[in-house]
């Protein structure tokens, strides 16, 4: 019986260990019910806790639907619970009840918080959560039209301060109906506290507006100031912007260009003159959000997404790259149009001219737009890489590792119907490598 019962624990354990959800009033309740069955030491064994939005704190606490608030409300009290994860999905119907919000703020445990879709009160359990946070993701979903000060309650450096002594990683999602409230820039004169254990922060924002609308704004990227101040000791530093632009937007408004020069002597001014972000290893974003950001320092590894094919585009990608000297570059390059007459190479052959010096890894996503022809054939996939071989055959010879990948979909009209043909497979052209450059290897930089 012994061997039963350790069994049990140990498998209980084991999965407690690796995680709960819950879902439901239900779950509550039978989970609490299982964890209380050993004396309540199954409590001890959980470390990582998602609540979903399903659960709604608003019942009344005498209510017939109160059980399951009465089990979480253990749950989150029992002296035995070390929880270090902790993902609360759309919790603010749960976080109505001032009880569940209390218990939720005097765990001390946590280490890693998740919140999708927090408003007012979640916001207020933040303001009073007692863990030492190390990791935080946050998705904000808006259809506010900010004003400076309800900005700054939305701006990740003012908003989570309270942690600021221990947090090192964050992932910021902001979805907003109109302008993202972090291109509102924070006065010169305003106070920044500082995150000196942040290594690595990463920044997605979506908006939902018309492309133009999007344009037409002040300034279509966030004022960097804040982000330098706040990180001095940055490592990681990622700023995307989705959708990602495309043709049709290869033009430069004047309030964006004004952000950009703010943004380039926010770097120079920096205390002591030690540069932007010493220790930045890593920086990725689309190449209008970095072309804004206007870093200008060494980074080991440059990551650009959303670069269109066209000269206005890889111009300005030309200055990102003599801007941060990268040792590793990733490229993705978005419409490259091969279905001309003859294929517009011009663009490949402009790539090859990037300032490289410094580049010892390069790789190269081309990204083809979704083309129409009457039969595949259409496509001569060993001309076109023939003449990626040939262009790229001038690249500095520093460059040890090359990798060139082709991403298109073909759609034939075949007996009067458009059909969807397999995704071409990515073409990995390390293996020619030596073709176009005898220094060229296929062994990655570490």
């Amino acid at each position: 019986m012994s061997t039963c019962h350790a069994l049990r624990d140990e498998c209980a354990r084991r999965l407690i260990g690796e995680g709960v959800e819950l879902r439901h009033e239900r779950d509550v309740i039978s989970f609490v019910q299982f964890t209380s069955s050993n004396s309540n030491l199954y409590f001890a064994f959980l470390r990582e806790l998602r609540i979903t939005a399903s659960l709604d704190g608003s019942s009344p606490p005498d209510s017939d639907a109160s059980g399951w608030k009465k089990a979480l409300l253990r749950l989150l009290a029992h002296p035995m619970l070390s929880l270090e994860v902790l993902h609360l999905n759309a919790p603010e119907p749960l976080l109505k009840s001032e009880q569940i919000r209390a218990a939720i703020e005097r765990l001390s445990t946590i280490k890693e918080l998740s919140l999708e879709e927090p408003r007012k009160h979640t916001w207020q359990m933040m303001q009073h959560l007692a863990s030492p946070l190390v990791t935080v993701t946050i998705n904000v979903v808006s259809k506010e039209r900010y004003t400076l000060t309800s900005a700054l309650a939305v701006n990740p450096v003012t908003r989570l301060a309270r942690f600021s002594e221990t947090l090192e990683t964050v992932y910021w999602n902001q979805e907003d109906q109109y302008q993202n409230p972090l291109n509102i820039s924070i006065p010169v004169n305003s106070v920044i506290q500082r995150y000196p254990r942040m290594r690595d922060f990463r920044m997605y924002y979506y908006n939902n507006c018309p492309g133009a609308a999007y344009m037409a704004f002040p300034a279509a990227v966030p004022d960097v100031r804040p982000f330098l101040v706040a990180f001095p000791n940055l490592q990681v530093f990622q700023l995307s912007h989705f959708p990602p632009t495309h043709k049709g937007f290869d033009t430069d408004n004047p309030p964006s260009l004004q952000r950009r020069d703010l943004n380039r002597l926010a770097h120079a001014a920096l205390e002591g003159g030690r540069g932007p972000w010493p220790e930045l290893v890593q920086c990725s974003g689309d190449l209008r959000s970095l072309f804004y950001l206007a870093h200008d320092g060494p980074v080991h590894t440059l990551q650009v997404r959303s670069c269109p094919a066209t000269a206005w585009y890889l111009d300005k990608l030309r200055t990102i790259v003599e801007d941060t000297r990268p040792t590793v570059l990733e490229v993705q390059v978005l419409e490259w149009d091969v279905t001309t007459a003859p294929p517009e190479y011009s663009i490949i052959e402009a790539l090859c001219t990037l300032p490289v010096r410094t580049v010892q890894s390069l790789q190269m996503e081309l990204v083809l737009p979704r083309i129409l022809v009457r039969e595949p054939q259409a496509i001569n996939r060993e001309q076109i890489t023939d003449a990626l071989v040939v262009a790229f055959k001038n690249l500095a010879p520093e460059i040890k590792n090359i990798q060139l990948y082709l991403d298109f979909q073909i759609i034939t009209l075949l007996g009067g119907t458009l059909q969807d043909q397999p995704s071409w497979d990515t073409l990995d052209i390390r293996s020619q490598a030596r073709r176009f450059n005898p220094n060229v290897g296929s062994t990655p930089v570490p």
